[in-house]
């Protein structure tokens, strides 16, 4: 009988009014509702957010994360926020990626996708996370050969001969010219 209770529990969402949201992320409600205005826009109705009976938003744990991800990457990448809007639902599979790649689960709506759908938004999200480690060790890769041959380079030159070449020449006392 535990166990069950346990399933059920798993399985209750809980919402939070904008009020609430927005004093969590440190935000007024006002620029939330502006913000989920903006995010409802730029998915194109993929992520609507649920209302109460007066009509007001509401928002579950997913929303709050997802709103707070955004404002970080705003505020971290230094990009306007439909930008970081354009990135954070990329990332969850909500928007087409720049390949091409058009996503196969909603994001506010759990029961929109299987859970193999569940799967393989996170194995992709996951290929290009390696992708991007990948990408990362061969630019730290690189950047060790540059730094070693430049210091070969640096090792090579004779400075003291360049300071000589580079000092004007002093004119004999007997020359006029």
């Amino acid at each position: 009988m535990n166990n069950n209770r346990k399933e059920i529990s798993d399985n209750v969402v809980t919402f939070h009014s904008s009020k609430d949201v927005a004093k969590q992320i440190g935000i007024s409600p006002v620029t939330l509702k502006k913000h989920s205005l903006l995010i409802e826009k730029i998915s194109d109705g993929a992520v609507l957010y649920q209302r109460n009976g007066k009509n007001s938003r509401i928002y579950n744990d997913l929303d709050v994360r997802f709103i707070s991800r955004t404002l970080s990457i705003r505020d971290t990448l230094g990009v306007p926020l439909e930008k970081a809007i354009k990135t954070t639902l990329t990332e969850d599979g909500v928007l087409a990626e720049p390949n091409g790649r058009t996503p196969s689960v909603l994001h506010n709506n759990p029961d929109s996708g299987t859970p193999n759908e569940f799967y393989a938004v996170l194995n992709r999200q996951n290929a290009h996370i390696e992708s991007l480690l990948e990408a990362n060790h061969e630019l730290i890769k690189t950047n060790k050969e540059l730094s070693s041959q430049m210091k070969e380079i640096l090792e090579k030159i004779n400075f003291e001969e360049i300071k000589r070449l580079n000092e004007p020449k002093k004119k004999k006392w007997w020359s006029f010219k």
